[in-house]
């Protein structure tokens, strides 16, 4: 840390809770932003869970969903034929097709791909984003509410970490 401002890092991700007292001083002077390691270490956590879930299950991702996934997609497709107007369904083929002529909707080069089915790692990719941002998200507003009680970063991501703990533990009965 003590040369990274040197280099001119603004930003330095920090495992393991190591030198606390030192970059909550430094970070601080300098206006550099120290990530948790509680952010950097959750991606391997998430994806080992994930990878949990497959094994209990014998059974990849894709499989479970692929048919559904894709007949939904094409009905969606299929839908675009038809539009809403006030309370009157007109036919987009009756409306603007030659003297009601058949207007095709295909999919897309891009969209056939996406709805040929995903592969194991794109739908881990995918619950991955969602988990990180949706965790972020919380931790964020967490952070923006209690900053200036708390008065560091690292010490609020913590905090709402436990806080989650206890509630996790609260709800399952085991809390006091």
């Amino acid at each position: 840390m003590r040369y990274l401002h040197r280099a001119g890092a603004a930003c330095i991700g920090v495992i393991e809770h190591d030198g606390s007292i030192y970059i909550q001083r430094a970070s601080t002077q300098r206006n550099i932003l120290v990530i948790p390691d509680l952010y950097i270490n959750a991606g391997g956590v998430t994806v080992s869970f994930f990878e949990w879930l497959k094994n209990l299950n014998h059974v990849s991702y894709g499989h479970l969903t692929f048919k559904y996934e894709r007949e939904s997609n094409y009905y969606l497709l299929g839908m675009l034929s038809h539009i809403k107007i006030g309370t009157e369904v007109e036919i987009l083929e009756r409306r603007f097709g030659r003297v009601g002529g058949r207007i095709p909707v295909t999919p897309s080069e891009a969209f056939q791909k996406r709805i040929s089915g995903a592969s194991e790692k794109d739908i881990v990719h995918s619950g991955l984003d969602y988990t990180m941002e949706r965790s972020a998200r919380e931790h964020f507003i967490f952070i923006i509410h209690y900053y200036f009680i708390i008065n560091s970063i690292i010490t609020a991501a913590y905090v709402n970490s436990i806080e989650k703990i206890f509630t996790t533990y609260s709800e399952a009965g085991l809390a006091f």
